[in-house]
């Protein structure tokens, strides 16, 4: 029989987690699949590998949204255990949450993406124009979190 684990983790998107894999143990339990409900709380690599090694899971279903989930570092504990487990691998993964890294990747394969300009705090300057170069609204979005944690949307100021 597989004994097979759905976990949660450490990321600002912790709770959705939590709830992503509260569905998948309760799919897998009604298909009497052998299931074990792993709550990640830490990023720590050598915390996890311990933590996964010790439910001796054949596979897992990854439920982990952000940081310490879709960025590939689950993935590789998983790969270093030699562990199968759902989703892409931890190359993909760590390009995809990367916002930066994988509109170039598009751009280069010539995908069409919307202008979008790279802000940081090296640089950025209080006399850019921002609007001379985009049209309003705008979307703001860190570069390496998932879905739509920390996305603002920006309006023009009207005077």
């Amino acid at each position: 029989m597989v004994k097979s684990a759905s976990s949660c983790g450490p990321s600002s998107e912790r709770e959705i987690s939590l709830k992503s894999g509260q569905a998948v143990y309760e799919a897998l339990k009604q298909l009497n699949v052998d299931v074990v409900a792993i709550d990640v709380q830490s990023d720590d690599i050598d915390e996890n590998t311990r933590l996964l090694k010790s439910h001796k899971i054949n596979c897992a279903f990854i439920a982990l949204h952000g940081r310490f989930g879709e960025d590939g570092q689950v993935q590789e504990v998983l790969d270093d255990l030699n562990i199968p487990y759902t989703g892409s691998g931890s190359l993909a993964s760590s390009l995809a949450i990367d916002k930066i890294a994988s509109r170039r990747i598009l751009e280069v394969a010539g995908v069409a993406v919307p202008r979008y300009k790279v802000l940081d705090k090296n640089s950025y300057r209080q006399d850019w124009k921002f609007n001379e170069n985009f049209t309003f609204p705008v979307v703001v979005k860190p570069a390496t979190h998932g879905s739509s944690i920390g996305l603002s949307l920006l309006m023009m100021k009207k005077n």
